[in-house]
């Protein structure tokens, strides 16, 4: 069973490859799954951004051993997940794939194990998220499943968001790709995501606990 974990990223300012960073070093501190467990690589547009940035995300892939994915391809906010599902699924063949932002860095032991096993024993929920925005209008109205973990209502405003979470490799075949798009409109792509997902009668299951924070307020545009 191969997870590979997909870190994507941005570094068109200084401060988002500090947040990758501690995305990194987090990573490598609190998640169960080691180098010879699991997959690491980084999906990275790099169209636009200071030569001195992408060095410097260069030399944090080498010092994590994080497989690096370079795309100078015009930007666009869903791209660079297409790209880390195209990493997992095609090139690296994974069974599924802990989709990461770089502003999002783990606070707790991470259990991939855990995760997988129940992915594998309820093979109709579609994501599992460790969902974690501080934002109140992203909050998740669920309801706790005999096993612990926490149904959420499709009808959550924010049913899906970006918070790290496992999807299987049929994900885009089902729900559709990312839409690619400008900075601008990342809000209007991210509610066509959730409508597709709604559309398709996506099952979405949140791991109770708080795993993971979001970093600061440096955006990616």
């Amino acid at each position: 069973m191969l997870i590979a974990v997909g870190f994507i990223t941005y570094p068109i300012k200084p401060e988002r490859v500090d947040y990758l960073e501690r995305a990194l070093k987090k990573a490598r501190a609190h998640f169960d799954h080691k180098l010879d467990e699991a997959v690491y690589f980084a999906a990275i547009q790099t169209r636009g951004c200071d030569p001195r940035d992408v060095f410097r995300v260069r030399h944090l892939c080498n010092r994590y051993y994080i497989v690096p994915h370079l795309d100078d391809s015009e930007p666009g906010m869903g791209k660079n997940h297409n790209l880390a599902m195209r990493r997992a699924f095609d090139w690296f063949g994974a069974d599924y794939l802990l989709l990461h932002q770089d502003d999002f860095y783990a606070i707790e032991k991470v259990n991939l194990r855990e995760a997988v096993s129940f992915m594998e024993a309820n093979r109709k929920i579609d994501v599992l998220t460790y969902h974690c925005s501080p934002r109140p209008e992203f909050a998740l109205k669920t309801t706790e499943r005999s096993d612990g973990f926490l149904d959420v209502d499709p009808e959550s405003e924010w049913f899906y968001d970006d918070s790290p979470h496992l999807r299987r490799p049929d994900f885009p075949y089902r729900f559709g790709w990312h839409l690619d798009g400008t900075p601008e409109l990342s809000g209007e792509i991210e509610k066509e995501t959730i409508h597709s997902l709604r559309m398709h009668g996506a099952r979405i299951v949140k791991v109770p606990g708080k795993w993971f924070e979001k970093d600061g307020p440096v955006s990616a545009s």
